[in-house]
């Protein structure tokens, strides 16, 4: 796993390990779309900054990752490229300019890319982050009207598992035939996406079709596969391709000069360096090694190192004109003229070398009409002339993807950043200048001189400018300890040349970065997120990790653990309020209902959760300002405002694209806020001003399916609205609340009214709706006995579109032995509940008599175990109207297993025979006539389990799902 994927997940999933749904993201965007609309003096003016092109100082200039590229059929100008976080970008002129698509999609990653051959207004899309997981596929979407909406297709998950897409496939003359790569299997579709197949399973990267021949499909893994039947199935190819152990991914390249030759680019298993080019003039039945060396996919120009990164750049492309010239991307980009046995570099990752420049870590190569396309970490970059020179296409692009920012008072729209691939950026005077290399992270712009300017790279290399940012040197060679991929590091308001830095300890210099002392003696590795010291105290200082805490009141020489009443959630920023270093905020990372902020007033001492209205998603950033006790927060869906005079967090995200914010921060003299983004840049707003104008009332009542007794939570949605709350909820109890998030219980099921009164200084108002309530469902108990590594143990319930419905663990800190229980309500529906252990060693038996139960108060027991690897699933149905069917003596049927994950043949003495097919536990799933005798039933799409086929002429056959 990367380093940066695991330090984006590691918070997010804390302490429990299980990511969300794919959907979640999606649901919860909706939801806030859904509010109370905002008039003109309600809302943001956010503005980007960009960058949308560069200068450089530095070696690796770039505006942010491209991961895959399309050119229209029908014109060449017209170009699309997909971001791992920054989502669908198209160039209507050649890549002279840029506009971004699906801006309605939440913190969107676009991995595939298929293009209509004929319909210039249909685009599809496989979703997510497909090389290091930055984002979250929510499968594939389709547009019908050039881009300008959205829409999903029958491509979704079936686990809670976040996937990954990694190419999108259409059907060379028939367009509703498409594929997809993704780490669950290869997909199929022959209907326009409104189903799909899952026509292979293993952790598939790339496909092509056969030229001129497109029943021939190429698909690989770490392997080779091919089908000679249009992709319904396939068959893996051995001959001349090298073992699976010593591979870690294959890209594919074909050319219509040559349709039977077939590339193969591998890459190693061990160090990610080449292992070697192969080619089939057979039309993939066998393969030869055409070389293995140099090395290719290495840092160097002449091929001389080893090592790559081919588990996250790899690429290859085949010249349409002439099979035998090629070209590759790993680091560099490299050609060869003979069909891979010699190669030449023909682009390098350093600026400026003397050879062409395209930006370290190459995911995309295209070539249409002899140019070729180059999508890379730093942008998109296109050759004219064979590889001799190469342009860069980014300027426009706006998908930087920013971890920090530092913002100078002492010059408007003056900003040093830390961007992923894309090292410390500088903007000022309206440009931006690439100033440090590496991953950037945490800037800070002195307040006091504006000549000085700190940045930093992943772990903790801190680097000092003294000329305005022209230069950089290393500042934290004292410091001996490793830390977090985004080391925090923060400047005392009270002297410019303290600083505080936060690795496996708490470290500070007092002379700017020259000598640094640790003020902490903590042993382990657990590396510390974040750090604050008050304005107005210079003594109070802050810092956290995921398992405490601490707070000193005498400037560092001794320090206390607090936090009491906080949740086992990963601490994401910490602020302090700039006049009372006793009042302070935290948000919180992970996706637990209700725990985004929390406030304390007196020093840490006792902590009140103030997240009220925020969306489930993770708190990443919190910034004070500075008056009225007002604060924004920065989420994975936007920002979001408070202060002492409304009764509730309002949206703050207005006219800045769906993205994933990192860090806030308020120019106190600009009064400006601005926000650096995980996938589109640098913007800026003016700060929060009510509009004087009367409230618009508006809340939410979840859930509305429920077991009997339990209630409806509803919750204040209003905007502008002061504290203070008038509900009424005839018929339930309580008939009325002044709460700002009541529970209220109903008799039955059935249609009841609930209104909600809100005001300000300007006038009031009610806002009245009918809800209905239906307590239909069941309730599911979780008992658990925890092992000796109650830290490793967590559960989750999926429905049958893969949304998490309930979750628990981990158990961190509890002895073996300890019993747990928990209970969920599920409404009518058919669910998997999987047990989870993140180190794959169950719960039972070799440390610790470990175990599991589920049961329902109708269904009686569900699932037992506690011997597993990483995980263990049962699927169940809740239905308490299906019974189900009877299994009568199967007469005169032949069952025939096609596919060993799910596809089945049933063969009659009759033709045309009717079967319905049902979950286990009795739940229809669907009704299916055979052609003839013999009929074909697909379940490899769905959840493991038992399954039961049933007709009237011959009974009921128990199929098993894998």
């Amino acid at each position: 796993m990367f380093e940066r994927e695991r330090w984006f997940w590691e918070q997010r999933t804390y302490p429990s390990g299980v990511r969300p749904a794919p959907t979640h993201y999606q649901r919860e965007w909706e939801q806030m779309k859904a509010r109370a609309p905002l008039s003109a003096p309600k809302s943001a003016a956010w503005q980007q900054l960009g960058p949308t092109s560069w200068g450089t100082t530095s070696y690796n200039p770039g505006n942010g990752r491209v991961g895959c590229i399309a050119v229209a059929p029908l014109n060449n100008d017209v170009i699309y490229v997909g971001t791992p976080a920054g989502g669908l970008w198209r160039s209507a002129d050649g890549g002279a300019s840029w506009s971004a698509f699906g801006q309605n999609l939440p913190s969107i990653g676009v991995s595939g890319i298929a293009l209509h051959p004929t319909d210039p207004q249909t685009i599809y899309i496989a979703t997510g982050d497909g090389d290091s997981r930055d984002t979250y596929s929510i499968g594939v979407m389709k547009s019908s009207d050039g881009g300008s909406t959205w829409a999903s297709t029958g491509l979704d998950w079936d686990t809670h598992q976040v996937r990954t897409t990694r190419k999108l496939i259409m059907h060379p003359t028939d367009p509703q035939v498409l594929f997809c790569a993704a780490n669950n299997g290869l997909w199929r579709t022959v209907d326009e996406a409104a189903t799909w197949q899952r026509v292979a399973t293993g952790s598939f990267y790339d496909i092509e079709f056969k030229p001129g021949d497109p029943a021939v499909v190429y698909a690989s893994t770490d392997q080779f596969w091919r089908s000679m039947d249009g992709g319904a199935s396939f068959t893996q190819i051995t001959s001349g391709v090298p073992a699976a152990n010593l591979l870690v991914r294959i890209a594919l390249a074909v050319s219509p000069d040559d349709p039977q030759m077939v590339y193969l680019l591998a890459g190693r298993e061990d160090d990610g360096g080449f292992h070697g080019l192969f080619r089939s003039t057979n039309g993939g039945a066998s393969f030869v090694q055409r070389s293995a060396t140099p090395n290719i996919l290495g840092y160097s120009d002449s091929g001389s190192d080893s090592g790559g990164q081919a588990w996250y750049d790899l690429a290859i492309a085949a010249d349409p004109a002439d099979a035998n010239t090629i070209y590759i991307g790993g680091i560099n980009v490299w050609k060869s003229i003979d069909g891979g046995t010699g190669w030449d570099i023909s682009s390098m990752w350093t600026y400026d070398s003397g050879l062409g420049y395209t930006h370290a870590d190459i995911h995309a190569l295209e070539m249409v009409d002899g140019e070729v396309y180059c999508g890379s970490d730093g942008g998109l970059f296109r050759t004219s002339d064979g590889g001799f020179f190469w342009d860069d296409l980014s300027a426009g692009l706006n998908i930087t993807q920013f971890y920090r920012l530092g913002v100078s008072t002492h010059a408007v729209d003056q900003v040093i950043a830390g961007a992923q691939d894309n090292g410390c950026i500088h903007l000022e005077g309206g440009g931006w200048t690439h100033v440090q290399g590496g991953d950037g992270m945490e800037c800070i712009s002195d307040p006091v001189d504006d000549q000085v300017f700190y940045c930093a790279s992943q772990y903790g290399t801190i680097y000092r400018s003294d000329d305005a940012g022209y230069s950089f040197y290393g500042t934290s060679g004292a410091i001996t300890e490793e830390g977090g991929w985004v080391t925090p590091y923060v400047m005392d308001a009270s002297d410019h040349n303290t600083l505080y830095a936060g690795y496996v300890n708490l470290w500070r210099t007092d002379d700017g970065g020259t000598n640094w002392t640790a003020l902490t003696n903590i042993g382990g590795q657990r590396k510390v997120t974040a750090v604050a010291v008050a304005p107005s105290d210079p003594q109070v200082i802050l810092f956290c990790n995921n398992q405490a805490l601490r707070r000193s009141t005498n400037g560092g020489n001794s320090f206390q653990v607090i936090g009491t009443g906080l949740p086992t959630l990963a601490i994401t920023s910490i602020a302090i309020d700039p006049v009372d270093p006793d009042l302070m905020c935290v948000s919180l990372s992970g996706f637990l209902e209700g725990e985004k902020i929390y406030r304390s007033t007196n020093g840490g001492t006792s902590w009140s959760n103030i997240s009220g209205n925020l969306p489930n998603v993770p708190a990443n950033t919190i910034v004070f300002s500075g008056s009225n006790g007002g604060m924004y927060i920065g989420t994975d869906l936007g920002v979001f405002y408070r202060d002492d005079d409304l009764g509730n967090w309002q949206p703050f995200w207005q006219n800045m694209p769906n993205t994933i914010v990192m860090e806030l921060e308020i120019d106190p003299t600009e009064q400006q806020l601005y926000a650096a983004t995980y996938g589109r840049g640098i913007w800026r707003t003016p700060l929060f001003t009510p509009s004087n104008q009367a409230p618009v009332a508006d809340f939410t009542a979840t859930p509305l399916t429920l077991c009997p007794g339990d209630p409806v939570h509803f919750e204040d949605m209003a905007l502008e609205a002061g504290p203070g709350w008038a509900w009424q909820f005839p018929g339930g109890t309580p008939s009325s609340s002044t709460d700002a998030e009541p529970d209220v219980v109903y008799p039955a099921s059935g249609t009841f009214t609930a209104s909600l009164t809100v005001s300000n200084a300007f006038g009031n108002d009610t806002y009245t709706t009918d809800i209905t309530v239906a307590y239909t469902g069941e309730r599911i108990d979780v008992d658990l006995v925890l092992d000796q590594y109650g830290k490793e143990s967590s559960w989750s319930i999926t429905d049958d579109i893969g949304n998490v419905v309930a979750y628990g663990g981990t158990y961190d800190g509890l002895l073996s032995g300890t019993m747990i229980a928990a209970s969920t309500c599920l409404a009518d529906g058919c669910y998997t509940f999987t047990m989870h252990d993140s180190y794959g060693d169950g719960m039972c038996c070799d440390n610790g008599n470990g175990s599991y139960s589920v049961s329902g108060n109708v269904l009686g027991q569900i699932a037992t175990g506690g011997t597993f690897a990483m995980e263990q699933s049962t699927p169940f149905c809740v239905d308490n109207n299906v019974a189900v069917p009877a299994h009568t003596e199967t007469t005169g049927v032949t069952v025939r297993t096609l596919d060993p994950n799910g596809l089945f043949a049933l063969r009659t003495p009759d033709v045309n025979t009717t079967w319905t097919v049902y979950y286990a536990i009795g739940r229809r799933l669907f009704t299916s006539q055979s052609q003839g005798q013999e009929i074909h039933l697909d379940l490899r799409a769905r959840a493991t389990g038992s399954y039961i086929a049933l007709s009237a002429q011959h009974g009921a056959v128990r199929l098993m799902r894998p």
